[in-house]
Parts: structure tokens; sequence; C-alpha cells
């Protein structure tokens, strides 16, 4: 029986770069910051330990074989190389927490008098998702569609090591693979719901709506979705997958005293 798919998790297509002909010389700057919680306090014993085995295995996923952390006063020394690395800094001290909401005050064919609309708004860098008052045309706070929109799946629901960044044509997919649970539960909602959309959030950032037109069958015991395109590289592709891999950080954590510095 052919294995049904459980979303196709559709983010706006970005098309990919090809790289030039020449490899680029490996950089005489690294770019070196101190990582500390974002609340008061210190960063140390388990919680270090769990925090630095986690942006080491995020590191080697984006392919930073030669990422350097180390324990320092008050947090986690970090040195990257590169000069452009402070955003790979941004993304490896990302949370983390995923989280799939269902868009119930979202208009749809079947909730048409669902009281927001869902928007795509073009920037410089790339598409984003807006929301809109159905009736005065007011633009609506992302915060305020997270808190009215109910948990569906969280990271918990997926298996482990299950997400896999792989390049499909002219776009990234990150492929997601549930567990029994999580299975059983997208299944009761897609019975109860469709056709509807679904939210996908990472830490509290909307990342992407997802259509929900099919249910699931009964004899699929880990369902399987697609993350495809809606990346701004291939850095961020692989960033969703060791995120989904790793999990949440233990604690918040936040970049500071980021500066370049010679490579010995």
């Amino acid at each position: 029986m052919r294995r049904c798919l459980l979303l196709l998790l559709c983010l706006l297509p970005l098309c990919l770069r090809v790289a030039g002909a020449q490899s680029p010389e490996p950089p005489k700057i690294a770019t070196q910051a101190l990582i500390v919680p974002e609340r008061p306090g210190t960063l140390s014993g388990d919680a270090l330990a769990r925090v630095r085995e986690m942006l080491e295995r995020r590191a080697r996923a984006l392919g930073d074989n030669a990422a350097e952390f180390s324990a320092a006063e008050g947090g986690l020394r970090v040195r990257l190389r590169g000069r452009h690395a402070q955003r790979r800094l941004e993304l490896l001290t990302r949370t983390g927490m995923l989280e799939f909401r269902w868009l119930k005050k979202v208009r749809t064919a079947r909730n048409n008098r669902a009281p927001y609309l869902l928007q795509i708004v073009e920037t410089q860098d790339r598409s984003r998702y807006a929301f809109q008052d159905a009736r005065s045309g007011a633009s609506v706070p992302l915060d305020r569609v997270l808190k009215e929109s109910p948990l569906v799946l969280d990271r918990h629901d997926l298996r482990p090591d299950s997400a896999l960044d792989v390049t499909s044509g002219a776009f990234l997919v990150v492929r997601v693979e549930l567990t029994e649970e999580g299975t059983r539960k997208i299944r009761r909602f897609a019975r109860e719901h469709v056709p509807t959309l679904l939210g996908v959030y990472l830490d509290s950032e909307f990342l992407a709506s997802i259509p929900v037109t099919d249910r699931i069958s009964k004899d699929v015991k880990n369902a399987e979705g697609y993350i495809t395109g809606g990346y701004r590289d291939e850095v961020e592709a692989r960033l969703l997958a060791a995120v989904i891999n790793t999990g949440p950080l233990p604690v918040p954590v936040k970049v500071q005293d980021a500066r370049y510095v010679p490579v010995e």
C-alpha cells in the first residue's frame, strides 16, 4: 500500500544559487562571541554541558566542523570561522521550540466567516506571512494569532533525528516524521477539521501556513511531512533540520560580545 504523506508543508519557493567553479580560500578571520542566558544568571553545570552538546550538533549539521566551544565566565565561548559568521551564531542559538497550531480564526473555504485573512507580504529578502482583519482590513498582530491558535503538535510528536534536509530540483526540502502518538493526534484533528490550515511556529515566529486537506489512513503508523522552500539559503534549511533533531535548548540564550579575531 502506498504510504500516505501527512502534509506538504508549502512554504514559499526559493531558487538555489549555483556555487562558482572555484572554491573560496579558507577564511583568515573568525567570529568569536560569548553565549549567555537570556535571563540574569550564569550558564553552568548540566545546563552548560547540554547547551554545548546541542550547539556542537547544530554546528556540525551546518557543515561547520571547525567550530570551537569552550566554557567561559558566565556562559559559553564560541568561535566560528569566517568574517560573516554572526548570522550563523544567531541561527545556532535559537531556542528551537517547534509547534504546529490550528489557525482556527483564519478564513478558509470551510470556515468562511472567520475574522482573519492570511496574506503574503513581499519584502526585500523574502516573502513573509501577515494577517488582516477581514472586516476592517487592519493588520492583526502575529502574537494575537498565536494566542488564538490551539496547539496540535509539538517537538515531542516528532521522531528523534527524523528531520533530513535534501535538495529536490530547484528547492530545499526538510522531511519530518511523526511518532505513532503524533500520527494519532493529526489523524483525529484531520478527521474533525479538514479542510483547514495549520501554522508552523519556531520560537513563536510564524514560518508557514499548511493546508490540511486529507484524512490520515489508520494503516499509517508514522506519518511524514515535507517542509519545502521558504528558506533564504541552504544554511536556514539545514538549521531547521538540526533544530528539529536536537530539540529546544534547555534555557534560552543570547549572543554577547561578538567580534572578529584572527585565525592562528
